[in-house]
């Protein structure tokens, strides 16, 4: 998306910053920010729909120029990212309507998620999310080098957004307003950001108001096509042990 693209332009400044620190930091300062602009390229070109291993070496052999040729180059028709994005410009399909009734109800990931929290952290996401007007939330647990990028992009979609801890990986949740004709592509595409044998997870209400539940694995949505449902619609997943959503918003 857009904020991906700026990032991207101005990846190479990191290496003009390494250029200009002292001589005996020089050395390891310089390959330390040429590997995150080649994980930054070999992330944004995957989810471009592009060959991330291809542009990923691209970037290493030329990091001045590789980031900015990225960023120029429009996203192809079957990317993630092409499809999550004409997923939420298109016209048509019920209005999302907020969820109602008590918290619990409105946002029962969440108060999963939480369960294990002090009673201080639950009352403290208790009282940020309360306001929040959703009819979808999800959580999904992803590697550190995309919790990041997922955050950013997700709150670009208007969700509200938290994380937490599960072992070596971030639990991302988010809660918001979705069009019901479009869960199907934001399911997709959060499932394509999963961590390998991870699952994502997701509560919503239809447009006629009722509780639907969706769980999907990353080598489930392989085979996914545009406008498919993913398996496990309208099935409640069990609760998850030693999951925890935390108070803080934090991007790792």
């Amino acid at each position: 998306m857009r904020g991906t693209r700026v990032i991207l332009f101005l990846s190479p400044l990191l290496l003009l910053l390494a250029l200009e620190a002292p001589p005996g930091y020089r050395w390891f300062a310089y390959p330390i920010l040429s590997l995150v602009i080649c994980l930054l390229v070999g992330f944004s070109a995957k989810r471009g729909g592009r060959d991330d291993a291809w542009w990923w070496w691209c970037a290493y052999f030329f990091p001045f120029v590789t980031p900015i040729v990225l960023a120029l180059l429009p996203d192809k028709w079957n990317a993630p990212r092409a499809e999550l994005r004409r997923a939420f410009s298109a016209a048509g399909g019920a209005a999302a309507k907020a969820a109602t009734g008590a918290f619990e109800d409105r946002f029962p990931l969440l108060v999963e998620s939480a369960s294990g929290q002090a009673a201080e952290t639950q009352a403290g996401l208790t009282a940020r999310f309360r306001t929040v007007k959703a009819n979808l939330e999800f959580t999904v647990a992803v590697v550190q080098d995309t919790a990041a990028r997922l955050l950013l992009e997700a709150r670009k979609l208007g969700f509200e957004m938290a994380t937490g801890e599960q072992g070596a990986l971030i639990l991302v949740y988010g809660a918001g307003l979705v069009p019901p004709n479009k869960v199907d592509q934001l399911a997709a595409w959060l499932t394509g950001a999963a961590a390998p044998g991870q699952r994502m997870r997701m509560a919503f209400r239809d447009a006629e108001g009722f509780l639907n539940f969706i769980e999907h694995r990353p080598e489930e949505a392989a085979g996914l096509g545009a406008g498919e449902q993913p398996s496990g619609r309208a099935h409640r997943p069990e609760a998850a042990s030693g999951r925890a959503i935390s108070e803080e918003t934090k991007p790792h």
